[in-house]
């Protein structure tokens, strides 16, 4: 190869033994051990460490926004989860800023758990 493609091609040529003569794989250099390759460190989970909302807390946000909402809402399933959305918006703005142990949690997840905890919902499981 001449100087002047070496310079336009620096990585070709002129390298003795990094390539096989069949299939073209690299060989490993001398030195270095096959396969070792730099660790990225690893993502530190803080969930393990989040508590779930106790019975209480929930008891508390069913009565502030579901339980006593009109009797004209609670006619309705569908309104019903949007007063759940707004409890799980409080918990999840007011109430987990002040208390950093609590779980954030999805509003699937805080349904579920608004519905099996809550004695005060338990009649709004029908629908």
């Amino acid at each position: 190869m001449t100087q002047e493609n070496q310079q336009q091609h620096p990585g070709a040529g002129g390298r003795r033994g990094s390539f096989s003569k069949e299939g073209g794989e690299k060989k490993p250099k001398e030195g270095k051990a096959p396969g070792k390759a730099v660790k990225a460190p690893k993502a530190v989970n803080t969930a393990k460490n989040k508590t779930m909302p106790d019975r209480n807390l929930l008891e508390d946000l069913s009565s502030r926004f579901v339980v006593n909402a009109s009797a004209e809402e609670l006619k309705s399933f569908e309104r019903i989860l949007f007063l759940i959305e707004q409890a799980h918006w409080f918990y999840e703005d007011n109430l987990r800023e002040g208390d950093t142990v609590l779980k954030s949690l999805s509003l699937r997840e805080f349904t579920e758990t608004m519905f099996q905890q809550c004695r005060s919902l338990k009649p709004y499981q029908k629908f």
